[in-house]
């Protein structure tokens, strides 16, 4: 009987090792799976949050994707608006992201991510989106069109 019980102790343990294992492999293949950009973009807004007290802002997978669908679009039609003429945040619904409050800054022709931080933290709109305290998570989206009017366009996707 000690022996049974010992088996299955032993099998147990090892399922929630595995388990474990497997959710550590698995936030390090979202952390993995963030593009260049994102994790620079991402950098520079909590350097210039912290900077300021504020609380630092976590990249989310499906803002990130949501954003660089975004990208894409304004790639099309420079705008918060989409080219079919809704309102950015109707880009959340499609990803399922779930919020209170949001807010988006666009920019495009800047060929790094400190070129457009710089920009947007020039910009008095632009920059109270990266510092507003409610915001906890951050999408970024990057997309490069050659022989496009800006090459370059870059979206965040802020959300509490």
């Amino acid at each position: 009987m000690k022996k049974t019980l010992s088996l299955k102790m032993t099998v147990i343990a090892m399922c929630m090792a595995l388990t474990v294992s497997m959710l550590g492999t698995s936030s390090q293949a979202v952390a993995a799976s963030y593009t260049k950009q994102q994790k620079q973009v991402l950098s520079l807004v909590n350097k210039q949050r912290t900077k300021r007290k504020r609380s630092k802002l976590k990249l989310d997978p499906k803002l990130c994707k949501a954003a660089n669908k975004r990208a894409k679009e304004i790639a099309k039609v420079f705008s918060h608006s989409r080219p079919d003429g809704s309102d950015y945040f109707t880009v959340l619904d499609e990803y399922k992201i779930s919020y209170n409050t949001c807010g988006e800054n666009i920019a495009a022709g800047q060929p790094s991510a400190k070129d457009v931080m710089s920009s947007w933290m020039d910009s008095p709109g632009h920059k109270a989106n990266i510092l507003d305290k409610s915001y906890k998570k951050l999408g970024v989206g990057y997309y490069k069109k050659k022989n496009s009017t800006y090459v370059y366009y870059w979206v965040q996707i802020f959300t509490d």
